[in-house]
């Protein structure tokens, strides 16, 4: 569907273009691209970007400065996976080498600002590739990379950098399929491997659709009019590309698979779940004027469906942008690149509605994958991009027509209006949607003075009704249209993941991929599909009292702190004070690690949850193991703190006392299949203790235990991206060999 003799710029024009295009395009963030401001994207419910996007990515570089490639996040949930929580995105190079090297505020506004650039450039390009000219490519790009989609998705930087890339897997596949599978193929495994390891599964699902039916829109009509060796070389290159691109990110996806038996995605996929969140029929008035549905971001979000949500399905690209592709469809109706991308515009809004059209249950029920993902409005990715891409093509025609009548340079002046024009009518609409503020006051946020003594020790700090407090932040704040001081209070405080970035250890957090048995205790959000949702009452303000249940709970955790914006009353807690938040030290939190004697044994999940609700919640020194002996003596026992002397990431080391007695060593940490310990350099099996923590079985005069985590699956899925690295690199050498072959050939025929 490419245009038959389009045009291509010679470099050193072609590098004057993208950089007006880049320049264009960071206009509107060049303070963040300063390092001045970052992004604040808030809704009503705990901020993606700052309760959790941000803390990991804060994590990833604080263990690369130490020499770390992590594999483990230990001061979430009391630890989960990261390597195999693929939305922590640690092995995608530019996040790698940004959050590596600089400080994460830093960081965080060159990765946003390198991937509107990344997408504005694949759009640009893509749409020279389909028969734009210089100026209609420009209006794709920005409207590309400025679109609704991208704008609102910057709060999940996995999902943003990953539908950057979307440009650029299609250009492959163009140039694929324009060469008959002779180029392209090297570049399209890139992508696609880049994609992958940006972290964020459903984009790379819906970008792999759209790849494989933009393949049946070329291979379908032409099955007759030529050779089948063309048809089944051609056919070959895209499964081979595609296959090399997915090995390449193995690394990822295979930890992240075998995680997904221990965590929520181990849930049986439902309907009702696939079709969360879809976008109002009356939403899609959005693409043509964003006020014809109202505020979407506002403090009254609330008022609003209680089914979806607002910013989720704004898809505004601009309103020249919609002009012109309806325009493209008028002028080039003859073009099957018009009618290509004006089918996937169509297909991807009837998706983002969910159960509104029969369309999307019919793809939940036929499509292999589609069962694996909920909010549909992710369609509108596709949709950004195909308006941007009919809308370019729409100008060129437009501008076309204009140079039989006018003279050209008048011609390139009403381009470039349109372009400026473009610019500014998204400036206008979408900057409200990403509010930024001063960078520093974020950066020199701490935690509230009480939990100052909390920082660089064992302790762990809890936070009840974190949900209803970002709530009440929002709501102070007016969403985006007050001042943002309230997001700065809340900030302080250790809601979501934050508190990794002030030092502050979290019996909670903000993660999906949570081991089921820790999310059945702690996890606050999805707990209607927990396949295990087991855990005491908790201190409301119209119940302030503190439970015996859960007040164990909280000594076998290790929580010292518990803040609540209420005073709790009753239970073994000291009230320390109040600056944003009332503060709690718990007396009677145990050790992170300590020994013990005795134990209650037990054979399955279930009865060690409903021991601990029961008689254990009057002993909570007393651990129950499951598939751990008796025993020997019932009677007495004592509990011996054992220090942890080193706190890596992957790895931890724990020293015995002298003089330990035989029995149990736990640690309140989470349990994960990839642990392994070894005694004194002898291996030992580290068993589960309190439903979801660890434990291993020590002799007498034990000295060391060493625990050390590698998720399971990694040696797989690295011995898979090495050997479709070396794949790609022999396919590299061999087209980079072969087109120098066809440039001599060429050159002698002339």
């Amino acid at each position: 569907m490419t245009t038959p003799g389009a045009t291509t710029e010679p470099s050193a024009i072609a590098r004057r273009w993208a950089w007006a295009l880049n320049l264009l395009v960071l206009l509107p963030v060049l303070p963040m691209v300063l390092g001045r401001v970052i992004p604040v994207q808030h809704d009503i419910f705990i901020s993606d970007l700052l309760h959790n996007q941000l803390p990991y990515k804060a994590f990833l570089g604080e263990s690369l400065s130490d020499g770390h490639l992590p594999l483990w996040m230990p001061d979430v949930f009391s630890g989960i996976p990261y390597l195999a929580s693929i939305q922590a995105a640690p092995l995608f190079p530019p996040h790698t080498l940004l959050y590596g090297l600089l400080d994460p505020y830093t960081a965080l506004g060159l990765t946003v600002s390198l991937e509107l650039v990344i997408a504005a450039v694949g759009a640009w390009l893509l749409a020279r590739r389909l028969g734009a000219g210089h100026i209609p490519a420009l209006l794709a790009g920005l409207a590309f990379a400025w679109s609704g989609f991208m704008v609102t998705h910057t709060r999940h930087l996995n999902m943003h950098a990953s539908a950057a890339l979307l440009p650029w897997l299609v250009l492959a596949m163009e140039r694929l399929l324009a060469s008959a599978g002779r180029r392209g193929g090297v570049a399209l495994a890139v992508a696609l491997g880049l994609t992958v390891l940006a972290g964020h599964p459903q984009i790379l699902f819906i970008a792999c659709l759209l790849l494989g039916l933009r393949y049946l829109a070329h291979a379908l009509p032409r099955l007759r009019a030529r050779p089948w060796g063309e048809t089944a070389r051609e056919a070959a290159v895209f499964a081979v590309a595609t296959g090399i691109g997915l090995a390449l990110g193995a690394v990822q996806l295979v930890p992240t698979w075998a995680y997904t038996a221990q965590s929520l995605g181990q849930v049986e996929p439902t309907w009702a779940y696939a079709a969360a969140y879809p976008c109002p029929p009356g939403d899609l008035l959005a693409l043509a004027w964003p006020p014809l549905v109202g505020a979407m971001e506002t403090w009254d979000y609330s008022s609003q469906q209680a089914d979806t949500i607002a910013w989720g399905n704004y898809g505004y690209g601009g309103i020249l942008t919609l002009a012109l592709a309806l325009a493209a469809l008028v002028l080039l109706r003859r073009r099957r690149t018009v009618w290509f991308w004006a089918s996937c515009l169509v297909l991807s809004l009837l998706l983002t509605l969910g159960p509104a059209t029969p369309l999307y249950r019919m793809c939940w029920e036929l499509v292999p994958g589609m069962k694996l993902f909920r909010f549909p409005t992710r369609f509108l990715m596709v949709a950004g991009l195909a308006l941007a891409l009919l809308g370019a093509l729409g100008l060129q025609a437009v501008l076309a027509r204009l140079r039989e009548r006018v003279a050209p340079r008048l011609v390139l002046g009403i381009g470039a209006l349109v372009v400026l024009a473009s610019l500014l009518d998204l400036q206008h609409h979408q900057l409200p949607r990403l509010p930024m503020d001063d960078a520093d006051a974020w950066a020199s946020a701490g935690p509230p003075p009480e939990l100052a003594g909390a920082v660089d020790t064992d302790q762990r700090v809890l936070v009840l009704q974190e949900f209803q407090l970002w709530e009440s932040a929002f709501r102070k704040a007016k969403g985006h249209t007050g001042r943002p001081h309230p997001y700065r209070n809340a900030w302080t405080l250790p809601l979501g993941s934050s508190g990794v970035m002030t030092g502050l250890r979290s019996a909670s957090g903000y993660a999906r991929m949570v081991h089921w048995r820790s999310a059945a205790s702690w996890q606050e959000y999805n707990r209607d599909i927990l396949p295990h949702a087991e855990r005491p009452d908790r201190p409301t303000p119209g119940s302030p009292q503190l439970s015996t249940a859960f007040q164990a709970q909280l000594d076998r955790a290790s929580v010292t702190w518990l803040l609540s914006a209420f005073p709790i009353e009753g239970g073994r807690l000291e009230r320390v004070g109040k600056s944003v938040l009332f503060a709690h030290r718990n007396l009677t939190a145990l050790p992170r690690a300590y020994a013990v004697t005795h134990w209650h044994s037990v054979d399955s999940y279930e009865r060690a949850a409903a021991w601990l609700q029961g008689e254990g919640a009057e002993q909570p020194a007393l651990p129950v193991i499951e598939g751990a002996p008796q025993p020997a003596d019932s009677a007495g026992g004592r509990l011996v703190p054992v220090p942890v002397q080193e706190h890596g990431p992957n790895r931890l080391q724990l020293d015995l006392p002298p003089g330990t007695p035989a029995g149990m060593l736990v640690l309140s940490d989470t349990w994960d299949a990839g642990w392994r310990a070894w005694i004194d350099d002898m291996p030992a099996t580290v068993l589960v203790a309190n439903g979801y923590q660890r434990a291993v079985q020590i002799p007498a005069g034990a000295g060391t235990v060493t625990l050390r985590y590698r998720p399971p699956g990694l040696g797989t899925g690295l011995g898979l991206s090495l050997g479709a690295l070396v794949l790609l690199l022999g396919w590299a050498v061999v087209a980079w060999r072969r087109r120098g072959a066809d440039g001599s050939e060429a050159g002698t025929a002339r």
